[in-house]
């Protein structure tokens, strides 16, 4: 069921773009790809699930390893599902890991700024930020990260061939179901 929902959602990918192309790649980036890379995280966790319980029944490692199996799946579908949405809704936004490292930036934000993700990823993206600016915006970044807080800033990128363009940033704090910190998710708005 879930899977068609995602084929449904490449498909109206696809029918935007007008591209058989597309919607195979649609498919391919938003099941195929994030079920391989989940799919090698889910065996080693349940590889050193087998180890810690060594000592039980085959029978309770294979009940123990189809459960984290499913939470893994259902976690993961959801996770594309927003990663989709949010890609489609023509938002410039990024994602930044629990020590403010972006890890994921929207082709919306590339063209806002002008900057390709791998450039954005990490701390690269500072240097999108104007000379003037970029200690006092990555001060007050540093500090919402350390504190545990939102971010919300004007600022400006330095577009590679628009020039300055002023934009007004917030990133909200991504939390477990325990209140820890994961990461945050920020979006950009020219202003």
């Amino acid at each position: 069921m879930q899977y068609i929902i995602y084929i449904e959602n490449a498909a109206l990918v696809a029918g935007s773009i007008g591209s058989v192309a597309a919607f195979i790649y649609g498919v391919w980036k938003y099941i195929f790809k994030p079920i391989q890379t989940r799919w090698n995280i889910i065996e080693k966790t349940c590889n050193v699930v087998d180890k810690e319980l060594g000592s039980k029944s085959n029978e309770d490692n294979e009940s123990l390893r189809s459960k984290i199996i499913r939470m893994d799946v259902r976690l993961m579908l959801c996770e594309a599902r927003t990663r989709a949405a949010m890609q489609l809704s023509k938002i410039a936004h990024w994602e930044s890991d629990k020590h403010g490292r972006c890890i994921f930036a929207s082709k919306d934000l590339c063209d806002l700024s002008g900057y390709s993700a791998e450039q954005i990823k990490g701390y690269g993206w500072i240097n999108m930020i104007p000379h003037d600016m970029r200690k006092k915006v990555q001060i007050e970044w540093e500090k919402c990260v350390k504190e545990e807080r939102d971010f919300s800033m004007n600022y400006a990128y330095t577009h590679p061939e628009k020039g300055i363009i002023p934009v007004h940033g917030d990133a909200f704090i991504v939390r477990d179901n325990k209140g820890k910190m994961l990461g945050l998710i920020g979006i950009a708005t020219p202003i």
